[in-house]
């Protein structure tokens, strides 16, 4: 290394660790404003059966993490009104965790969750210092991530929180080009959401645009893949943790694709996610949402809103970012439009994507933030309240 370029590194090196400081703290004061208005709207609203703040937080599938987290998988249906419901449809990454910090901490169960999603969703904004080359952009996903409606999931015993840090660091990871450090991400994912293992799609397409930056063209990719035994064992490292979870349920109750069968006991069933999409869209039942009941028509709204931001990746030739943000929400589509929103707002692509638009037409993050608190404090006081359109 030249000693020109040495100097130019430390000259570098505190400003830039400045900088990341003042991201840090500009991160802090948004989740600390954040959690301050769910507490808020919390201590307004009419909470039912006088629930803590905690307690009112944990809503439909809460609990099941939190029986998966202290007293692991079941050996046969028990849950629903036909009884043919398990937990075996959420993969146990999350769960694990939520243990280890309740073992950790000796916190119960629910508290050490809430916990574990807020240092996460925390880190994943942090991981944006990282993955953003614009402030401006950095800001706004922070502001998004604290204050958007469906934001609160990041306070909740939910995957959202984990999804979202592990794709981030995967997104680092290839904008890096250290493909092995993102099949890990990428091993990580597949053993958090089923989903997850789509990542594999996103590497593959950023070590498509390394082999063509370097020079190479399409028709010499596969063996250029072929002379890179890393890149493979980058790929299906990257899967390995769905083939883990996999060989567990066969182990523990006889069915490798138990977490797809037991699907049923929710009406999912794959079907075509466009027809899905349709239908939903013509059901003329908005009223239901303001009723506290389930909308298809609310969550094909939210479903458009969410392809809308994955266009915005495409026309910006974020290949990598728009594969993987359109097979999370392609594949399950195709089983139901119901919890479309919430699981637009786990994909990190697509809250990329909303902060590259707020950072084009610059509200500053303050306004913004204020803007998408309002659309959001309604949707917190329907949680707290139990509201099924929500699920």
């Amino acid at each position: 290394m030249s000693a020109a370029l040495t100097r130019r590194l430390e000259a570098f090196a505190p400003a830039r660790g400045g900088e990341f400081a003042r991201f840090a703290g500009f991160v802090l004061l948004c989740f600390a404003a954040s959690r301050a208005l769910h507490y808020g709207v919390y201590l307004w609203g009419a909470v039912p059966g006088g629930r803590s703040f905690a307690q009112a937080l944990c809503q439909f599938d809460c609990g099941w993490y939190l029986h998966t987290a202290t007293h692991g998988y079941d050996a046969a249906p028990h849950a629903h009104d036909a009884g043919d419901a398990a937990n075996w449809a959420f993969f146990p990454l999350y769960q694990a965790l939520v243990a280890l910090v309740a073992a950790l901490t000796t916190l119960p169960a629910l508290l050490a969750g809430i916990l574990l999603s807020n240092m996460l969703a925390i880190a994943t904004c942090l991981l944006a210092f990282a993955y953003f080359d614009s402030a401006a952009a950095r800001r706004y996903f922070v502001v998004i991530l604290s204050f958007a409606p469906f934001s609160f999931y990041l306070n909740a015993v939910y995957t959202e929180s984990l999804f979202l840090f592990l794709v981030m660091g995967g997104l680092v990871a290839l904008k890096s080009g250290a493909f092995l450090r993102a099949g890990g991400w990428g091993f990580l994912l597949s053993a958090a959401r089923p989903v997850g293992v789509f990542f594999c799609f996103a590497m593959v397409v950023a070590m498509l645009r390394e082999h063509l930056r370097a020079g190479g063209r399409w028709l010499a990719f596969p063996a250029h893949m072929l002379r890179r035994p890393d890149l493979i064992t980058a790929i299906l490292f990257s899967v390995s943790g769905l083939f883990g979870f996999m060989v567990y349920l066969h182990w523990h109750m006889g069915d490798a694709f138990a977490f797809s069968h037991v699907q049923r006991a929710w009406g999912r069933e794959i079907g075509n996610p466009l027809a899905v999409l349709w239908d939903a869209l013509g059901a003329n039942d908005l009223s239901l949402f303001l009723a506290r009941d389930h909308s298809r028509q609310w969550c094909a709204a939210w479903t458009l809103l969410w392809f809308a931001l994955a266009g915005v990746l495409a026309a910006r030739r974020m290949w990598p970012e728009c594969i993987f943000a359109v097979f999370c929400l392609v594949v399950p589509l195709a089983t139901s439009i119901q919890s479309m929103p919430r699981y637009g707002f786990g994909v990190a692509p697509l809250l990329i994507a909303a902060a590259l638009v707020l950072e084009r037409l610059s509200p500053g993050p303050l306004r913004a933030g204020l803007v998408l608190a309002a659309l959001n404090i309604p949707l917190l006081a329907m949680w707290f309240a139990g509201h099924g359109g929500l699920i």
